[in-house]
C-alpha cells in the first residue's frame, strides 16, 4: 500500500511537543517495512520551511537528510500534475 506523507504528519513527527506526535510515531513504526512512503518535492520544501521557522536550522537539515536517505520515496511535481490540481480545485470549491 502506498501512503502519501504530508506536511503536518511530518511536522508531528519532528516536533515532540505536537499533540499529535506519539500518533504519528507509533503509525510510522508500525507501518514502517510493510506500506511505501511517499511524498513531492513540495512537501519537502514546505515541510522544511516549517520545521526551520518553529524548531530551527538543525532540526530541519535533521528532517532533510532523513528524506535523503530512501524510506520515503520522493516525487517531483510537473507542469501536468499543476494543471490536474487547478482543474480540481477549478471544479471543486471545497
Amino acid at each position: 500500500m502506498n501512503i502519501f506523507i504530508d506536511t503536518g504528519a511530518f511536522y508531528a513527527l519532528a516536533d515532540t511537543s505536537d499533540a499529535h506526535h506519539n500518533a504519528a510515531k507509533d503509525f510510522y513504526a508500525s507501518t514502517l517495512g510493510t506500506h511505501r512512503f511517499f511524498t513531492t518535492t513540495f512537501v519537502l520544501v514546505e515541510t522544511w520551511l516549517l520545521i526551520r521557522n518553529k524548531l530551527g536550522y538543525r532540526a530541519a537539515q535533521k528532517f532533510f537528510d532523513t528524506i535523503r536517505k530512501g524510506v520515503i520515496a520522493l516525487i517531483d511535481v510537473l507542469p501536468p500534475d499543476l494543471e490536474k490540481a487547478r482543474a480540481i480545485l477549478t471544479e471543486y470549491a471545497d
